[in-house]
């Protein structure tokens, strides 16, 4: 889980820096956001 967790940290500064991008690809970031809080979440289910 920590690892995820670092790539998630490595992807915030990424949407910062491309303002005119984020916008764009904003949407699949949610998702992918989305989706990776689920994963964490079923993963600490016991």
């Amino acid at each position: 889980m920590k690892n995820s967790m670092i790539e998630i940290r490595k992807t915030v500064p990424i949407i910062y820096f491309n303002g005119n991008r984020w916008r764009i690809h904003f949407s699949t970031i949610l998702m992918m956001v989305f989706q990776n809080c689920i994963w964490l979440l079923q993963n600490q289910i016991p």
